[in-house]
């Protein structure tokens, strides 16, 4: 039998784009093909989603004011549901 990764898929509004995020306790480690939104590994711990993510292509923007990404770049992000209708989502970047 084969058994399928636990994964949580980010779909955007703008158009088909989408974002993986692996919740199987898969680690971050060696250099992943560089991806427009990196690889991602997150883990429940209480109450946030806790997702780091490296691997990025080089040459992205981390905002919309133009602040740069580079392909060596790390993020932490923190998604909270504190009720029906809000998400909050703190991101560093480490």
């Amino acid at each position: 039998m084969i058994q399928m990764p636990d994964v949580l898929v980010l779909m955007s509004e703008n158009g088909p784009i989408y974002r993986q995020i692996f919740t199987d306790h898969r680690p971050l480690t060696g250099r992943p093909l560089p991806y427009w939104f990196g690889y991602s590994s997150g883990k429940w711990r209480a109450t946030p989603l806790v997702v780091r993510t490296i691997g990025f292509r080089d040459g992205l923007w981390l905002d919309r004011n133009g602040t740069p990404l580079t392909d060596a770049a790390k993020m932490t992000e923190r998604f909270r549901r504190p009720d029906f209708g809000h998400l909050e989502i703190d991101i560093t970047n480490r």
